[in-house]
């Protein structure tokens, strides 16, 4: 009775975000396990093999020369975890098998960072280092948002996933719920993301069944036989030795394309039906083929 007198007390505002907390609380504990994926379960496996490694992560970056309102901000973010099932999402092993194990609720892993009186240098050194930080799929999160604040009118906001849950294009898809977000703040409109149209869980459910059964089957025999016997090896021109146990220290060379030669290539990827990847490789090959030939 002491508890519904406080209650009674309190006004509209005050009820109404006490029962979206409870609601959360619930929620935290509510969790649906689902069979992981095939890509997931050979993520698992690298992540599990290479804790440390970081080539699996999926990361955006962004300078904002202007304020930023933190609390829109981490609204913003929150509803985007709130849409997208995979970002609250986490993995174990159960009787042998991988499964998912997806959160009806999990608080969004946002940070700011206090970045007063750090040069570029010092500030892209610990981007970095909050970049590469390994992930605990078992624990989560598996994904991280953090605000780097130098000043009032400069920072950058630094998104870093694993690829367990997200990919490049998906990605774009969250960037653009989170600008949505933002903007509805702005506007003095409630933030309210349309549901998530085609959760993975359902198509990792379909996978496992379809893997199960007799077409299952008839795709391993498939690739069974078309990765018997010797494979073929990819020998790239390389200065050092490659070491026993891979570092993952690799480096990138960056060359520029005009506008128009990026616009042909695209509008020929396009006509192609392949990705940019798919093309510039086969491009690759060619001209691997032309070099040994010379």
């Amino acid at each position: 009775s002491e508890h519904q007198g406080n209650i009674a007390d309190l006004t509209p505002e005050q009820k109404r975000a006490l029962l979206a907390d409870l609601l959360k609380e619930k929620a935290r504990h509510q969790k649906t396990t689902v069979p992981a994926s095939a890509g997931q379960r050979a993520l698992w496996f690298i992540q599990q093999s290479t804790p440390q490694n970081f080539a699996y992560h999926v990361s955006f970056s962004v300078r904002v020369l202007s304020s930023v309102n933190t609390t829109h901000l981490q609204k913003a973010i929150q509803a985007v975890v709130n849409r997208h099932a995979t970002l609250r999402t986490l993995y174990s092993i159960q009787d042998g098998q991988l499964v998912q194990q997806i959160h009806a609720y999990q608080d969004a892993d946002f940070q700011q960072v206090d970045a007063a009186g750090w040069d570029d240098n010092y500030l892209y050194q610990q981007v970095l280092q909050y970049d590469h930080l390994p992930f605990n799929l078992e624990a989560g999160p598996v994904i991280r948002w953090r605000l780097f604040t130098r000043s009032v009118d400069d920072h950058i906001l630094l998104i870093t996933a694993h690829h367990i849950c997200i990919d490049a294009w998906s990605l774009w898809m969250v960037l653009d719920d989170l600008r949505q977000g933002l903007q509805a703040q702005a506007e003095g409109r409630p933030v309210a993301l349309a549901p998530e149209p085609a959760p993975y869980a359902g198509w990792a459910e379909w996978q496992s069944a379809m893997l199960a059964g007799s077409e299952g089957e008839e795709l391993r025999s498939f690739w069974e036989n078309q990765l018997s016997g010797n494979l073929p090896v990819l020998n790239l021109p390389y200065d050092f030795p490659h070491p026993v146990i891979p570092t993952l220290r690799g480096n990138s060379i960056s060359i520029s394309l005009s506008p128009e030669e990026t616009r042909q290539i695209k509008a020929l990827a396009q006509a192609r039906g392949v990705t940019l990847f798919m093309l510039l490789l086969a491009v690759y090959q060619v001209l691997q083929i032309g070099r040994a030939h010379v």
